[in-house]
């Protein structure tokens, strides 16, 4: 499910500059994109997304690829990054894998990153 708010608007420069809060987004990259052509989202704006962008949805890594390098968009770590980040770690998957992560586990090794301790 994506949440979208608009936080405030405020006039500077001669532009309306917009603040958005979006989350649990979780790999649905279709309506993550569609959403951001529905608030016509500019690189004026800001979005913050509040975790949760990863697992479930296949296209989660496509997510977390489309905001690296965007100085607009924030993201904050939600509980499903922190498991994976935990799992990688630790090498114990069953508390990412039972809320999701196996989808995000498959994506990393089809692109063929490396989990290294």
């Amino acid at each position: 499910m994506i949440i979208s708010i608009i936080d405030w608007i405020f006039y500077k420069g001669g532009c309306f500059l917009a603040k958005y809060v979006m989350s649990d987004v979780h790999g649905n990259y279709k309506k993550f994109r569609l959403m951001l052509e529905r608030i016509d989202f500019k690189e004026e704006d800001t979005l913050y997304i509040l975790g949760d962008v990863i697992d479930r949805g296949t296209k989660g890594l496509s997510i977390l690829d489309h905001i690296v390098g965007k100085k607009n968009i924030k993201l904050l770590m939600g509980n499903h990054e922190k498991m994976m980040l935990d799992a990688i770690e630790t090498g114990d998957y069953f508390l990412w894998y039972s809320n999701g992560g196996q989808v995000t586990h498959s994506d990393f090794l089809r692109r063929d990153y490396m989990f290294n301790k």
